[in-house]
């Protein structure tokens, strides 16, 4: 490939990650040449500009990828928090108990207690659905009553 270019000169600067090589900066000419002092010292500063940008790639990669876990770790604890609220507040019964049924639940159906606590969402959404759908259709029909004369 170098020969079908007709490269005759090459400048080859490491770009460093940490103190340690992990690639080059290339440049190549068409003429046999020796690399002025600027030049090398402008290519050394490129490279380093490049290992600096590798590496801020690889922390932002690393931030940007705890972060995603804490969201999870954070929407899961919202849907325990949930279910626990929901098992103390039709069982009567504490938060902490809540939770050890939950867990309890997990284990009997070797599920995820996260699994178990979104089935256990959902079905307190579905209740609290038909609730309001019952209380809707009560005053609804209050309201025919009232019209057609009926007292409540």
């Amino acid at each position: 490939m170098v020969g079908q270019l007709h490269v005759r000169g090459v400048l080859s600067v490491p770009i460093r990650l940490t103190g340690q090589p992990m690639g080059t900066v290339d440049v190549y000419s068409t003429h046999p040449r020796t690399w002025s002092a600027h030049e090398l010292e402008a290519m050394g500063e490129f490279a380093t500009v490049a290992g600096k940008l590798v590496y801020t790639s690889v922390e932002l990669a690393s931030r940007e990828l705890e972060l995603a876990q804490l969201q999870q770790a954070l929407t899961s604890r919202v849907w325990i928090e949930q279910a626990k609220g929901v098992l103390a507040a039709t069982q009567v019964s504490d938060p902490e108990v809540a939770f050890q049924q939950l867990e309890a639940r997990a284990r009997a159906a070797e599920q995820a207690l996260r699994a178990v606590q979104t089935d256990l969402a959902r079905r307190r959404a579905a209740l609290d659905q038909a609730q309001v759908t019952a209380d809707e259709r009560d005053r609804v029909a209050g309201e025919r009553d009232r019209a057609a004369g009926h007292p409540d």
